[in-house]
């Protein structure tokens, strides 16, 4: 393994739409209806009360809920139709060739965002795929179920990521294409991508927060 950051590594998983981490509205509200009812359970006992019968349930019927949501996804239901499924097998020396011609990060945006910005500092939530040059990905968190969550700063990701996804804001798509000196150089992230390969990400924003 390489000595730098990896952009695909497994940080979180996440069974949520982007509406319900963009909001915010889900865990705060279930969270502090069972910190209540929690409170008043507790205080019905000390008072030598007993307790409704459906608090416990109403309790474990929001804990299960909470855990359905963020529980390993289903990685069939991550391939959207809209995902160029590419060769099935790379054809290094064609990337290799095309990655010579990638001198800076070219960044494109397939769909525009209109949720919070990404800015320094903040966490960011990405589906993403990561391809070679000839197309072939070798990474895909719609495959994986395993999206990218990490806070936005140098250091976290390869370079080429970090500048590409700069002000990206919730809701938006780009495709970010990144020289090989700023993604694994001459050293490479065996064995999933060689030495000296350009590398293309299309990133879908999902969430930005603290």
């Amino acid at each position: 393994m390489t000595s730098g950051p990896d952009p695909f590594s497994p940080f979180e998983r996440f069974d949520t739409t982007p509406q319900d981490t963009l909001q915010g509205t889900l865990y705060p509200v279930m969270l502090s209806r069972v910190l209540v009812i929690g409170a008043a359970s507790a205080a019905l006992l000390m008072a030598g009360c007993a307790e409704p019968p459906n608090m416990n349930k109403e309790v474990l019927r929001i804990i299960d809920k909470i855990n359905a949501r963020v529980k390993p996804a289903d990685p069939s239901k991550y391939v959207p139709p809209s995902v160029d499924p590419g060769p099935s097998k790379p054809d290094r020396e064609k990337a290799l060739e095309l990655s010579k011609a990638v001198k800076e990060v070219k960044v494109e945006i397939l769909q525009p965002g209109s949720g919070p910005q990404l800015k320094e500092g903040l966490f960011v939530n990405l589906e993403y795929v990561g391809r070679l040059m000839d197309g072939y990905i070798f990474e895909s968190s719609y495959k994986t179920g395993e999206r990218l969550y990490f806070r936005y700063e140098p250091g976290k990701v390869i370079p080429g990521l970090y500048e590409g996804l700069r002000g990206i804001r919730v809701g938006e798509k780009r495709r970010i294409t990144i020289p090989a000196a700023l993604a694994y150089g001459s050293k490479g992230a065996p064995p999933k991508v060689p030495a000296d390969m350009a590398l293309v990400f299309e990133v879908y924003c999902l969430w930005v927060g603290r």
